[in-house]
């Protein structure tokens, strides 16, 4: 594995790769508050036969943030995806995409269909926050809501921004148990991805992606169903989601049902 930083007009990001360089390339694009490291395991396992380029989307890792809420909007946003993969995509690439970068992957493919051969997006892309909203606001309205369940744009918001703020840990050893008690299994690579995930603030733990750059992505992936034309995404797509928590499928199932009518090149 490599790591650099790539300049590119008047950004950065930073960037990892693995593999032969000559090879099909893989471009992933992570999920809210995580890395380009969130990939290492499929990296590592895929590094014979493919280039793999994985990134810091800004705000996340060793990327810098925007410095307004603004700039998170698609318009801004893709734009920043577009000029660094004109300095680090191929002619052609696949790309690979989880959650928050399957959103992304969306509206990068709706413009350059061309250079996409296929993509995989792991449980995401398929997000209808409105449709899910109206979904738990009418089946919570009389009952305790299972941990968190957001019934409006603000309140997601607002959860979110909190969210992303109040974690902070004693060490990396307290950030570490933590966050094994989100996996089912572990692996000395999922250890360096989530290492990766810690910043040191006054001497404590906290994750790079903080309240702010969390509020954005989350408005920006709202707005998925507005912003992007999926008729004019050419490119293949596979979809794979999650079944757990089991509460979830059937508004997923639902919102992955109006997916599949928007953008019918599945495979």
């Amino acid at each position: 594995m490599k790591e650099y930083i790539e300049y590119f007009k008047n950004y950065s990001a930073n960037v990892y790769t693995w593999g032969d360089i000559e090879k099909p390339q893989i471009i992933c694009f992570h999920g809210l508050g995580s890395t380009g490291l969130s990939f290492i395991e499929i990296a590592e396992y895929l590094k014979d036969t493919y280039y793999i380029v994985s990134i810091d989307l800004p705000g996340h890792g060793k990327s810098p943030a925007f410095e307004l809420e603004a700039e998170y909007e698609a318009i801004h946003l893709i734009k920043w995806v577009e000029l660094l993969l004109e300095k680090i995509g191929k002619e052609h690439f696949y790309v690979l995409a989880h959650s928050l970068g399957a959103s992304i992957a969306l509206h990068y493919a709706e413009k350059h269909s061309e250079k996409v051969e296929k993509m995989m997006l792991l449980d995401g892309g398929y997000h209808h926050f409105e449709m899910e909203n109206a979904y738990f606001k009418k089946k919570f309205q009389n009952l305790d809501k299972p941990d968190y369940i957001s019934t409006c744009l603000e309140e997601d918001l607002n959860y979110y921004e909190k969210d992303f703020e109040e974690y902070e840990f004693e060490n990396e050893k307290e950030c570490m148990a933590f966050e094994k008690t989100n996996y089912t299994r572990w692996s000395n690579e999922l250890e360096k991805a989530v290492k990766d995930l810690m910043r040191i603030e006054n001497g404590r733990i906290r994750y790079h992606a903080n309240g702010k750059t969390a509020r954005a992505y989350v408005k920006f992936q709202y707005l998925v169903y507005r912003t992007v034309t999926f008729e004019k995404i050419e490119s293949q797509i596979m979809l794979l989601y999650s079944d757990l928590p089991e509460y979830l499928m059937e508004i997923k199932e639902q919102m992955i049902a109006v997916f599949l009518t928007k953008k019918k090149n599945f495979y």
